[in-house]
This record gives C-alpha cells, structure tokens and sequence, in this order.
C-alpha cells in the first residue's frame, strides 16, 4: 500500500504522522509528491507505524520521479541538469 493511501484511508493528515515519527511535515510532503525517498531508518518507522500496511519494499522501490521537482525540466537520461565545463579556454587570475 502507498503511503498516501494509508495516510487518508486512516485519516491521518501528513502534519499528524510527521509529529508521530518525529520529521518536519515537509520532509513527508516531499517522500509523498516524489521529491525525496525516505531513509531506511524512515521506512522502518512507516513500516512499523502503519502495522506492516506500508512496507519497507513499496516505500524503497518508488520510481523516481520524471521531472526536476526545481525546474520541471525532464531528467530522462540524455539531459543533465549540471552544465559541461568549458576547457577550451584558459583560466585567468590564478
């Protein structure tokens, strides 16, 4: 089951459960939109909060997400969000 599941078939708001395992609300605000993956220590905690409900296997195996939660740009293989460095020129003042 997803977290997000969980969360509101139980009538937990995200505030609520960021309180009960001791995290900021953004931190689960961001594990819940994609943004971050929580830690292992974080799984274990959701897996045991939740009674087993939500497991350790469907919080770690979460797709990463498509685009650049920044700049909603896509961060498919072919693209890079660092710029190349230019070594074709000389660096000056060293």
């Amino acid at each position: 089951m997803l977290l997000k599941e969980y969360l509101s078939s139980h009538n937990i708001s995200q505030a609520a459960y960021a309180d009960t395992l001791g995290v900021s609300n953004t931190y689960i605000s961001h594990i819940l939109s994609g943004r971050r993956r929580p830690s292992k220590r974080l799984c274990s905690l959701i897996s045991y909060s939740s009674h087993g409900l939500v497991s350790q296997s469907d919080l770690l195996s979460c797709a990463p997400p498509s685009k650049c939660p920044t700049c909603g740009k896509c961060l498919s293989p072919s693209r890079t969000l660092l710029k190349p460095i230019n070594t074709s020129k000389p660096r000056r003042g060293l």
